[in-house]
């Protein structure tokens, strides 16, 4: 098989476009009820509608995903200490400053790259007020241990679940009902995209009702009860939502067969030990583990010739955080690349990017990985 010379750029995200004559249907419920904000009739049926999908108790829409970390920060009054892991997008560390409190960075597990209970146990102090594990990859681990560290020191557990939109499984369970909420965000490069967007789910009718003033200006019956903010969705958003939730399926299942054709390709030279692919099991991403940063640069080069674009997801560590106090974490950073996958992508695009890989692999300078 030969490689074809590539007109356009196969990057690591495309946006899943939902069909337009269903787009239009909805948008065209908007020009008549002439409703475009505030909890509108749109924003109100895809709420119910991801609800019910994701066989969740409570959603809240949200503006982003980032919006829906800081909501449920503020919801719990988040002031001080929070625990989180240094191998995230820097969106995690961010709201946590956002809402006035600290990030406190401990390790990572070598085997699942989430956050460590070990770790964290390890960084608890007097001021700890949350532990917020990462779902790195639509993966989720240790939600037991965490469980039972919430319990045992009487913190708040939140996770970013921003990677982890799937339909219900019992890791989608683990997923997004650990704790006391999970995140999740629709920005147009993630499985299930509203362009913009995010949501949090909850356990409780009344975190819930507090959670919905929140995010509109802190009003309850009419008037302004509390210190809110503006983090709604609005009916644009909700209807390419709609939309793309009817697709959502296809989607998965379009990325599930890719999944398994890299899978396939690269089986070879993952048993010779020169790289891990890494599990997402929404098919989220398509990581993968080098056994060192020259050998991801050599691989990022080999790729961007040939016009793919792969992404170091996550690299480098979050801003504030020590390096050398995480060795976890940071090796990891320096190893772990994702490989495009996307609904707008062919089976042949795989097999071209695994011959890349293959061939850039072959190198005698390559070294297998000590896991």
């Amino acid at each position: 098989m030969t490689i074809r010379n590539r007109n356009e750029p196969l990057l690591v995200q495309c946006p899943c476009l939902p069909d337009r004559k269903l787009l239009d249907h909805y948008i065209d419920q908007i020009y008549d009820a002439k409703w475009i904000t505030n909890n509108g009739q749109l924003v109100q049926r895809l709420e119910k509608e991801l609800t019910d999908f994701l066989d969740v108790p409570y959603l809240v829409l949200t503006a982003n995903g980032t919006s829906a970390l800081q909501l449920a920060l503020k919801l719990y009054d988040i002031d001080q200490e929070v625990i989180t892991t240094p191998f995230t997008f820097a969106a995690t560390g961010q709201a946590i400053k956002w809402v006035g409190a600290e990030p406190i960075f401990a390790d990572i597990d070598k085997k699942s790259l989430c956050l460590s209970p070990k770790a964290v146990a390890k960084k608890i102090t007097k001021r700890t007020q949350a532990i917020l594990p990462v779902n790195v990859y639509g993966r989720t681990a240790h939600n037991q241990e965490f469980e039972s560290l919430a319990k045992t020191h009487k913190l708040k557990l939140i996770f970013d679940g921003a990677q982890s939109f799937s339909p219900p499984s019992l890791h989608q369970r683990l997923a997004l009902t650990s704790g006391d909420a999970t995140a999740l965000s629709f920005h147009a490069t993630k499985i299930f995209n509203t362009i913009e967007g995010g949501a949090l789910i909850l356990k409780s009718e009344d975190d819930y009702k507090k959670a919905k003033s929140l995010i509109n200006f802190g009003f309850r019956v009419g008037l302004p009860s509390e210190n809110g903010t503006n983090a709604k969705m609005n009916e644009f958003e909700a209807a390419f939502g709609l939309a793309n939730l009817e697709t959502i399926n296809k989607q998965i299942e379009i990325r599930k067969h890719l999944t398994e054709e890299y899978k396939q390709q690269l089986a070879d030279v993952e048993a010779s030990g020169k790289i891990r692919l890494i599990k997402s099991p929404n098919y989220a991403y398509l990581p993968i583990q080098f056994s060192d940063e020259a050998t991801l640069l050599s691989i990022d080069k080999a790729l961007q010739e040939q016009n793919i674009f792969g992404r170091r997801y996550f690299h480098p560590l979050q801003p504030g955080c020590e390096p050398s106090s995480v060795p976890k974490a940071r090796a990891i950073s320096n190893q772990a690349y994702c490989l495009p996958l996307h609904g707008n992508m062919s089976v042949a695009d795989t097999h071209e990017i695994a011959l890349i890989l293959k061939a850039a692999l072959a190198s005698p300078s390559v070294s297998s990985l000590a896991l």
